[in-house]
């Protein structure tokens, strides 16, 4: 599930007050759905609107990247920090541009196959995770070319999923 990252700027030598006199304010005027350390996590991208007003009153310039929500049902590969982060709140993240999300089927009858194309594919997972009968998985971009060369190899279909909501077709 989609969000978006609003990431602060904190300006150097200031007293360990301002933070906390800047989350007092986002908290007054914002919605905010999490947070973790100077990283905003927000729901909808109309959320922003607050936010901004707030960070230029205190003049603290941010970024702004959208995220993947992965649920608490994921497993995640060690590497998965490089490519996002978990929050104090036990919420899991991953920067949308640096991944793909997908799901990896078997074509009926070819079910070592599918078997053989899983090992493949595990070796490049940055996390997996199921939502009803779906099995859905999350990879480093540049992976995408090599996923449909192990669907083709192996008989099986790759599917690229925009959002949880609105799966794309990639299919072979």
């Amino acid at each position: 599930m989609r969000k978006f990252a609003v990431i602060m700027q904190l300006p150097e030598g200031k007293l360990p007050g301002f933070y906390a006199q800047v989350i007092k304010a986002l908290a007054t005027k914002a919605q905010v759905f999490d947070r973790e350390k100077e990283i905003l996590i927000i729901e909808h991208i109309q959320n922003l609107s607050p936010i901004q007003q707030i960070l230029d009153q205190y003049n603290i310039s941010f970024d702004f990247l959208p995220l993947i929500h992965v649920p608490s049902s994921a497993t995640l590969k060690p590497d998965y920090e490089d490519f996002g982060f978990i929050t104090r709140s036990d919420h899991t993240f991953l920067y949308e541009d640096s991944i793909i999300l997908f799901t990896f089927t078997h074509i009926l009858g070819h079910s070592e196959d599918y078997a053989m194309a899983l090992i493949q594919l595990d070796e490049h997972l940055i996390a997996s995770f199921p939502i009803g009968e779906t099995l859905y998985y999350i990879a480093e971009k540049q992976y995408q070319d090599c996923f449909l060369g192990i669907a083709k190899a192996y008989q099986c279909t790759f599917k690229l999923v925009a959002n949880m909501e609105e799966p794309l077709e990639t299919t072979l």
